[in-house]
């Protein structure tokens, strides 16, 4: 009697069914990571490109108060001196407060995911 329940056309119609199914399941999970991957690489890199213009401007306003505390004190080295001081107090207060601002980028990340996964027009 097992002999007789071989394969049937039935049971390889439900079968290509369902391997077509678990073929276009794993499409869909592969398309919905490219898109989370993409969103987040996007962010990422615009905050690249922020950071970069920032730390440029900071330089050259550095520079410049630099500059002006040397001509104000008569000592260009004292006011490169003055703003280096800024430069490691800041430094220092971004060191110190390092678990708050890893817990602001981990929420940043998090509300990104949330909402990529909130704006897929397949899970409803």
């Amino acid at each position: 009697m097992e002999k007789e329940k071989e394969n049937t056309p039935i049971t390889e119609t439900h079968n290509s069914y369902l391997s077509r199914y678990a073929i276009t399941a794993i499409r869909l999970f592969k398309l919905s990571v490219y898109e989370k991957t993409a969103y987040i690489l996007s962010a990422v890199s615009y905050v690249i490109v922020l950071l970069c213009v920032s730390v440029v401007i900071l330089f050259f306003l550095f520079m410049a108060m630099a500059v002006y505390i040397g001509e104000v004190w008569g000592s260009e080295a004292m006011g490169y001196a003055m703003m280096c001081m800024c430069a490691i107090v800041g430094l220092a207060v971004i060191i110190s407060m390092s678990r708050c601002i890893k817990r602001y980028f981990i929420n940043i990340f998090i509300e990104m995911m949330y909402d990529v996964n909130k704006n897929t027009d397949y899970e409803k």
